[in-house]
């Protein structure tokens, strides 16, 4: 039986081993087309724009696929090798698919126009294919453990798109499947359609928008189980576009960063929430806002600089949030300047703990006051046996290295229970109370502080948010 091989060093001992059957099968395949012509060119006479749209019209679907982590293998097997398994991957789409035509075979990814019923009919096709190709890719007889990922997009009868641009579609709806961590994705999100205003809103529209006072804060209120009293809340931006609506926070902070926009977009945040900050105090509210902080700005000491002193402006000195993976771009100076922070009286919060490549010797150098579990974990806590154990050991390490520890996304009373008896310090989520503006804050606070003295912390969470 055929040896199955995962992407190790083991691998590079199949390179001198690779035979031509792969690269010969898709020539054969290709004919007169040739590797180099688009999968587009292929299926159309590029002289007849009639026969253009007869052949992309309903049932045909243009996609892009590519091997998962197949950078890394690319460098273990050496690019002639990586040539050819990718000439068999473009052979196996070919057989795989009806009415399949593959075009040009790039370093990591592959053209082809396939035929299918509909969306749902895409999906189950290109599914099928991801599994099938796991145990079916060979490099010198021995099989390779890979993941193929696609994207496609319909096209419909009597559309007049080039086919690059379909090609980018095709490749938008891939990246969308990368995101959402699946093995496929038919169409286009508004968010990532390349013909949308993604791109105009992230280039124009967004510094306007953050000149002109267009986005606001929202704040989460975070619940301190020990005391049953709140005594933070978390800024959460929010921009209601008003042709596109909501614009997702993610989004927004990527394509600040992308478009250089995150260092306006973060001494806005920052100015806004030390107002906000200097209001509550002004009320007798005892609570200090939380801010995120990109990663783009940790290793820049200028930012630093100003972010110190506008932070530490107020009464009670306002927090940041940061990642872990935020550090590892700049960590001599990511660590260096948290650490100017942290010696100011910064309280700093290391967020989404457990949602990546969680490292100890990071943990271990991060001056954090405050552990957040990320929310993946809280919310099979009642249902799973092992996110307990993860959340209990995650809490009493925390403890040992003298930090306090908040569980985000709380949603239910259960979750809730469970973690104020794992010794869990801090709980957000919505059974505390959803993202408000800061008015809505002020009373929340008002009412919470009321009740406080009166009701134990379960009952009151029903009653402080009606």
């Amino acid at each position: 039986m055929t040896s199955l091989f995962f992407l190790s060093g083991a691998l590079l001992s199949t390179a001198a081993f690779v035979g031509g059957y792969a690269a010969r099968a898709y020539a054969s395949r290709a004919g007169a087309g040739g590797a180099g012509q688009s999968a587009l060119d292929l299926e159309a006479d590029s002289n007849s724009e009639s026969n253009f749209s007869r052949t992309l019209g309903d049932g045909k679907y243009v996609g892009l696929g590519e091997l998962y982590r197949f950078a890394d293998l690319r460098g273990r097997i050496g690019f002639a090798a990586a040539d050819e398994l990718m000439a068999s991957f473009a052979a196996s789409i070919a057989q795989a698919l009806p009415g399949c035509t593959t075009g040009r075979v790039g370093r990591r990814s592959v053209e082809f126009v396939f035929s299918a019923s509909d969306d749902a009919d895409a999906e189950a096709k290109l599914n099928a294919l991801s599994h099938h190709l796991e145990n079916t890719l060979e490099i010198g007889g021995c099989q390779i453990a890979l993941v193929a990922r696609f994207g496609a997009i319909a096209s419909a009868a009597g559309e007049h798109r080039a086919s690059n641009l379909l090609l980018h579609e095709a490749e938008a709806a891939m990246h969308q499947a990368a995101s959402r961590n699946e093995r496929c994705y038919i169409g286009l999100e508004a968010a990532n359609d390349p013909n949308g205003n993604r791109l105009s809103i992230g280039l124009g529209e967004l510094p306007r928008a953050i000149a002109m006072g267009q986005l606001e804060l929202y704040y989460q209120p975070k619940l301190h189980c020990r005391a049953d009293r709140i005594n933070c809340a978390e800024a959460l931006l929010r921009w209601h576009h008003p042709v596109h609506g909501r614009i997702s926070t993610a989004d927004l902070i990527e394509l600040a960063e992308a478009t250089g926009a995150i260092h306006d977009l973060s001494k806005w945040v920052i100015n806004t929430a030390v107002a906000d900050q200097a209001r509550l105090e002004s009320l007798g509210l005892e609570v200090s806002i939380d801010v995120n902080l990109s990663g783009a700005l940790l290793g820049n000491d200028k930012f630093t600089s100003w972010a110190l002193e506008r932070l530490t402006s107020t009464a009670r000195p306002l927090g940041v949030e940061v990642t872990e993976t935020a550090v590892i771009e700049y960590p001599e100076r990511a660590v260096a300047n948290l650490r100017l922070l942290a010696d100011a009286g910064v309280r700093i919060a290391i967020d989404d703990y457990g949602s990546g490549l969680s490292s100890l010797n990071y943990l271990k150098q991060l001056p954090a006051h405050e552990l957040k579990i990320d929310r993946n974990f809280i919310c099979g806590l009642s249902e799973s046996h092992r996110d307990p154990l993860i959340i209990r050991s995650t809490i009493d390490l925390a403890h040992a290295l003298e930090m306090e520890v908040t569980a985000e996304g709380v949603d239910d009373p259960m979750a809730f229970a469970l973690l104020r008896a794992m010794g869990c310090d801090i709980i957000q989520g919505f059974l505390i109370a959803e993202p408000m503006p800061m008015e809505e804050l002020i009373v929340f606070l008002n009412s919470w502080a009321g009740s406080a003295q009166h009701q134990p912390a379960p009952m009151l969470l029903a009653r402080a948010n009606t």
